[in-house]
């Protein structure tokens, strides 16, 4: 049981004993008023600011046993105030006399998601966050939350009856709707140590390094390391606890209470973040921020920066270059500096020791250098930090003036860590600092379960803990302790597991450490299943998933396992074909029932209503085309405002079919009292709840139906953060927000599912890093191969990250670096294979890419040929149109190539964007109509670049002179090329492919030796214009083009190709032949993350 359960058994009991004597459901006035008799504790209310309040709304003062609220509050509001203090009085009686509540904890999203996230993982705030789910389900229970909402009463309606806040019976709704229910689950006993776990809890040494593989009680032996600590006279609130994620918090917190420890709620038990938030909210003042510390998230950054452009000047970075697709590369860099504690100038002087570089490399170091700076004084100037900004400033406090956080860094006498082996340099830096006065130093890791290398994690720090601490002080004694029993594993496959863990890049340094288990032999070898091709693999696994589940291994019990995220989508997809049920989630904004839900907002807020193509095959609001086409008119530039961001919902418009006409009467009363200026928390319930949109039916209990409802619960709580201003953003610019979100790789709802999803019997879906902690009795490890689990670097490594930011600057060096990488590798399927308990399958496409582990596996690991299924090629539809086709312009054939169906909405259908459309990009639009108009309409260079400039709504160049400054610098580079080729200016080409014509862009035209030659200016990089210009150049106006060269403005860089001689092996001539066959399939891929048709993909009219 987590403590959020825990407080909602607590609230139902509560409840239970309050309402004893009535037969019906009790409203909170009636039911909080029989507190003082039931459980002896009075209820005061008090003037607002009134000593005893606390400065706050409420409080608790245990020593009186009384709840003092204010008086000035509404009755509702008040009955919230009492059960959170009374959630306390419950939760942690052994706790301070005094606890004080605030109303904005259910009216306020408390700044943005980052901060959220962050609080909800430390001590204090879990314990306020428990208190709020108490005082909820006291209230609001969500059985009758439910059987209110059977009944057709509305949120509002519920929440003047019950004398609930709204805001309450919102969340309780929300949770009640779309949760599956549960069964309580009482705490098990804290299990009793073996030998060797018995030595590490009880070791007497300073520093503690406890070696904990798969499945050898390391919650247990840390557990039962803090009931010794306590048995033995420590004050518990002198033992600090630091965990790495929400759930292990969860579960260190629970089985503390579980194991009935006096004083076990005073441990400091959070994640590394959360204490580094606690100390900057005690110290704030240190840093010039407010007591409500803000924490930015990458958004937050990313915006952040990009308004800092105009105010430095960067020599690699170009200001025509799109800020969003390269900021969050640089943000990485300036993290992974922040993580080592390097600054700005730090980075330059370590770099000034390599030597020289290229000169592009040496441009690109410092602007990341300026933009580090920059980052720094805006994240100042707007009093935010990041998420390693919470470690590392107590760390250079401590560092640089102890004594004034003397009484903080000091308090903790013991200091435990769990899973070391994830800690990066900042995170070990804090640790010194608090070990120097601390009695203990006690860590638990497992240098094979090191998965986090390219976060900044590194080996070392577990390798090298022993003499890295015991430097600190003389005489310090260290030892390292390991744990030998393995309790999760049959013998087979921890013997399966243990060969990955020896034949690893790792074993010469750090041998592994024998373990034994604890289960006998049950028989059943792991097995590798070589399929000839990825069908086939799905065949076979859900063969085998079939045959466990009928033999009494239950789908909850099993687990799918990959290294790549695209495999375990189309494992998802193939499951769902054969009807199995699995629980993954996947990109939220890809889900139809959320689709849905963003075509609304959309309506609501974009001019035109493209958004109800999304929603044609609804049954409610199926407009016919011809009704959106009406639309799409009557709202289009020019014809005013008046029926447009969804005003024409509610009047009347002329010309609708009747099936329009009913479809807009639904979508008005659907919508009836929403509007832009919403929030999209406040639209999501009033669609959900009161007008119960897309909801399953109650009795639907289906792994599908949940699915859905698990989808909008994380949808709903995901809106209902804020961005870092304390106010959740309107409907517009929460678009605006999930638009930019989408550019940069960030996703809303990048977070786990809710516990209460256990209940459901559906196989997981994980990757290996989010396997990490958890156990299954069935594993499936689909898509073994080396590249995944292998030694080497894939073949498409990406080396530029490493001439940016050298291992050599981070105390380490590049045969260091990469072997690291070579042991994460290894990991990953050591960490893999050790999830399973009792069965343990693998399957592979292509033998010869077996990893070595496997490979040498022996008796250790059974072989079987999977079921024998061809790969099929997806066959390209017929051609629907027997009409000539029309010409199409290279963007077009662009945008085809990126996918079809986004040429369908926005080439044939015509539908709007309305996108943001960022300055660098407008920038490089002025560019080419600026050479355009000087080359062929000889209108001055100058005169032509100040018309563009004003056309394009561009800043004036003293407002932003990067900005400027880099277009005259394209702008020359044009009028350079152009004047060196001594070529003319060609307009108006055309290219024929397989009867297909494409428009061409102005070229310029050279004759020369080879014969004709065409040169391509782009104000942009060069991308994959070439290639897709080599098979065009075949027949343009009738004839062949020898050579084509394309020159990139913004880089200065160039390239030439000859006419493609093959052109039927080439991407656009498939794309041409498709495009003839009418093919209009979406294609997943890079061109989703900025397609402004997500939310109708993939309806076609």
């Amino acid at each position: 049981m987590n403590p959020f359960d825990r407080a909602r058994q607590q609230a139902i009991a509560a409840r239970s004993q309050l309402s004893a004597h009535s037969p019906a459901p009790l409203a909170s006035p009636q039911l909080l008023d029989n507190i003082e008799t039931v459980f002896n504790v009075a209820v005061d209310r008090m003037p607002h600011g009134h000593p005893l309040l606390g400065n706050g709304c409420g409080a608790l003062r245990r020593d009186q046993r009384t709840i003092y609220v204010r008086n000035d509050v509404s009755l509702a509001d008040g009955a919230y105030l009492i059960a959170h203090e009374l959630g306390h009085w419950f939760l942690d009686a052994d706790k301070k006399e005094l606890t004080v509540a605030e109303l904005s904890a259910i009216y306020a999203s408390h700044g943005s998601s980052a901060t959220m996230i962050v609080e909800s993982y430390g001590t204090h705030e879990r314990l306020e966050l428990q208190a709020n789910v108490f005082a909820r389900e006291l209230l609001m229970p969500r059985d009758l939350a439910r059987d209110l909402w059977g009944k057709g009463l509305t949120s509002e309606q519920i929440a003047t009856a019950w004398v609930v806040p709204l805001e309450v019976v919102r969340q309780q709704m929300i949770d009640a709707l779309m949760l599956p229910a549960l069964p309580p689950h009482p705490g098990s006993p804290l299990p009793t140590l073996d030998k060797a776990q018995l030595s590490a809890a009880t070791a007497v040494e300073r520093f503690v390094n406890v070696v904990a593989g798969p499945g050898t009680g390391k919650t247990t032996t840390l557990v039962h390391r803090i009931k010794h600590l306590i048995e033995s006279g420590v004050e518990p609130n002198k033992i600090l606890a630091l965990t790495f994620t929400n759930k292990a918090a969860n579960e260190l917190v629970e089985r503390l209470k579980a194991s009935a420890i006096q004083g076990a709620s005073d441990v400091w038990a959070g994640t590394f973040h959360a204490f580094g938030l606690e100390f900057l909210r005690k110290f704030h003042h240190l840093y010039n921020l407010p007591s409500e510390v803000q924490v930015a998230d990458l958004l937050m950054q990313v915006r952040l920066l990009v308004r800092q452009l105009p105010k430095v000047t960067l020599k690699y970075y170009l200001r025509l270059q799109d800020p969003y697709d390269w900021i969050p590369d640089v943000l990485g860099y300036i993290k992974r500096l922040k993580e080592e504690l390097i600054t700005p100038q730090e980075y330059r002087n370590r770099l000034s020791l390599l030597g020289p570089c290229d000169p592009d490399v040496d441009a690109q170091r410092h602007d990341v250098a300026v933009l580090y700076e920059a980052f720094q004084v805006a994240m100042a100037d707007k009093k935010l930090v990041d998420y390693t900004d919470l470690i590392a400033h107590p760390s250079r406090q401590a560092k640089s003036n102890r004594a004034a956080i003397g009484l903080f860094i000091d308090h903790y006498d013991h200091v435990l860590v769990d899973e070391y082996q994830d800690v990066t340099e900042v995170m070990v830096e804090l640790l010194r600092h608090l070990a120097v006065n601390a009695k203990s130093v006690w860590v638990v890791g497992d240098v094979r379960q090191a998965i986090h290398h390219w976060r900044g994690a590194s080996i070392m720090s577990l390798v090298k803990f022993g003499p890295a601490f015991s430097a600190l002080a003389a005489k310090s004694t260290a030892k390292s302790y390991s744990l030998q029993i393995n309790r999760r594993s049959s013998p087979e496959i921890l013997s399966l597991f243990s060969i990955a863990g020896k034949r690893h890049a790792l074993e010469s340094r750090q041998p592994l450490e024998a373990v034994v288990p604890s289960k006998g032999s049950q028989g059943k070898v792991p097995t590798l299943f070589t399929c000839i091709s990825s069908r086939a693999e799905s065949a076979t696994l859900l063969q085998n998933i079939q045959h466990l589940n009928q033999a009494g291994t239950k789908f909850r019990d099993q687990a799918i396992i990959s290294r790549r995220t695209a495999d375990i989508e189309r494992v998802a997809e193939d499951l769902a074909l054969a009807n199995v049920p699995f629980l993954h989630i996947g990109d939220l904004f890809q889900r139809p029932e959320i689709k849905k839900l963003m075509c609304l907002i959309q309506l609501l807020c974009t001019r035109q209503p493209r958004s109800l193509v999304g929603l044609m095959y609804d049954p409610q609001f199926g407009f016919d085309v011809s009704d959106i086409e009406l639309l799409i008119n009557a709202t289009a530039a020019g014809t005013g405002t008046g029926f447009q961001r969804g005003k024409w919902i509610f009047k009347p418009v002329a010309g609708l079919s009747p099936n329009g006409a009913v479809a807009k009467a639904n979508l008005a009363a659907l919508l009836q009292g929403c509007h832009r200026r919403m929030t999209p928390w406040q639209l999501v319930c009033k669609l959900l709840i009161d007008r119960r949109f897309g909801v399953p039916p109650v009795a639907d209990q289906s792994i599908a139906a949940h699915t859905i409802r698990l989808c909008l619960w994380l949808f709903a709580y995901c809106v209902r953060n804020a961005d870092g201003d304390g106010a959740q953003p309107k409907l517009s610019e929460f678009l605006l927000r999930e638009d930019l979100r989408r550019r940069i790789g960030e996703k809303l709802a990048d977070r786990g599912l809710p516990p209460e999803a256990r209940a459901l019997d559906a196989i997981s879906l994980l990757t290996v890093h989010a396997s990490k902690g958890l156990e299954f009795s069935a594993v499936h490890v689909v898509d073994v191969d080396n590249s995944a689990y292998g030694p080497d670097r894939p073949f498409n490594y990406n080396y530029r990250p490493l001439m940016i930011v050298p291992p050599e600057i981070l105390n380490s060096s590049a045969a260091e670096h990469q072997f690291e990488e070579s042991v994460e590798r290894n990991n990953l399927l050591y960490v893999a294979l050790s999830r399973a308990k009792d069965d343990l399958f693998l399957y592979e496409v292509d033998a010869a890419k077996r990893p070595l582990p496997i490979r040498v596996a022996g008796t250790a690991l059974k072989h079987h040929d999977g079921i024998r299924i061809r790969q099929v090629p997806a066959p390209v539809p017929p051609s629907t149109s027997t009409h000539p086709v029309e010409p199409i312009s290279f963007g077009a054939l662009e945008t085809y190539l990126a996918c079809p169906l986004q040429y369908h909405y926005r080439y044939e259908l015509s539908l709007t964007a309305e996108q943001e459309i960022d300055i660098s990009i407008r920038a490089r639009w002025a560019v080419m109509d600026m050479l355009r108009a000087h080359l062929m309409d000889n209108i001055p260079a100058q005169a032509a670049l100040d018309d563009a400039w004003t056309l394009h709504r561009l800043p004036p160049p003293e407002d932003d002179p990067g900005l400027r400054r880099d277009a005259v610098e394209a702008a020359n580079r044009g009028l350079k090329v152009f004047k060196d080729l001594g070529g003319k200016v060609v307009d108006g080409l055309v290219s024929e492919l397989e009867g297909l014509k494409i428009t061409l862009p102005w070229l310029i035209y050279v004759k020369d030796s080879n014969g004709h030659h065409l040169h391509w200016l782009r104000a942009q990089g060069l991308g994959h214009t070439l290639s897709q210009f080599r098979p065009l150049m075949r027949s343009i106006n009738g004839q062949r083009v020898a050579n084509g060269t394309v020159h990139s403005l913004t880089t200065g860089t160039q390239s030439s190709e000859a006419c493609s001689k093959m052109p039927e092996r080439t991407a656009v001539y498939h794309a041409v032949t498709g495009f003839l066959a009418g093919d209009r399939q979406p294609k997943k891929g890079w061109a989703c993350g900025r397609c402004a048709y997500l939310s109708i993909c993939s309806n076609r009219p």
